[in-house]
């Protein structure tokens, strides 16, 4: 049911206890003849229908805006609220808040999960979610998000270190190599000075 057609249904029923003491007076004039004081109630109960009109369609103001809200939410989008509620206390205007406040709750954890990962495959590891004025599951996801942020980077900096590991060995590999080369070569060139030597003696 929509909120026009709840607003229409109350609408409806004022307008009913108008004409009912309409009614009521019609057949009293019929009966005892016209009394003054009749038209009073009657003014009365008209004054009384328009006023109860006015405060419905006031009370009931903040529903529109709510389906409004729901509506975002329900398409993804999370920066709406229901504004207009202020110094209003009533099951209504409690609702209203109660919906600010989840959707507070909802924008919060979904933006800190985001910034979170986002720093982490950034390599800003030391950037975990912050759970602090979150509520229930909220505030529990968010610290299960930080173990699993953890356990995320305990892996990148292992394999960080397996990398460097395998880089510094294959520079002692290469530096082993040239220093192997390096020392055959003058021995190569000392054998062929004596081959030198002993050609020129004979």
């Amino acid at each position: 049911m929509t909120n026009s057609s709840l607003q229409s249904r109350v609408v409806f029923l004022l307008w009913m206890f108008s004409a009912l003491l309409l009614g009521e007076i019609g057949a009293s004039f019929l009966m005892h003849g016209f009394e003054p004081v009749m038209l009073v109630f009657l003014a009365l109960g008209i004054a009384l229908s328009a006023w109860g009109q006015l405060q419905v369609r006031r009370w009931l103001a903040p529903l529109s805006k709510l389906n409004s809200v729901i509506v975002d939410v329900a398409h993804g989008r999370f920066n709406s609220r229901v504004v207009g509620i202020h110094g209003q206390e009533d099951e209504i205007s409690a609702l209203c808040w109660n919906v600010n406040d989840m959707l507070d709750q909802l924008n919060t954890f979904f933006r800190e999960q985001e910034t979170s990962f986002r720093a982490n495959l950034d390599g800003k590891f030391y950037r975990q979610t912050l759970p602090g004025g979150m509520h229930g599951g909220f505030h529990k996801g968010l610290e299960n998000q930080n173990v699993l942020l953890e356990g995320m980077t305990e892996q990148k900096m292992g394999a960080m270190r397996t990398h460097m590991l395998t880089r510094v060995q294959a520079l002692n590999t290469d530096n082993l190599l040239k220093n192997l080369t390096s020392n055959q070569h003058p021995d190569q060139s000392a054998g062929a000075d004596c081959g030198d030597r002993g050609v020129t003696r004979r």
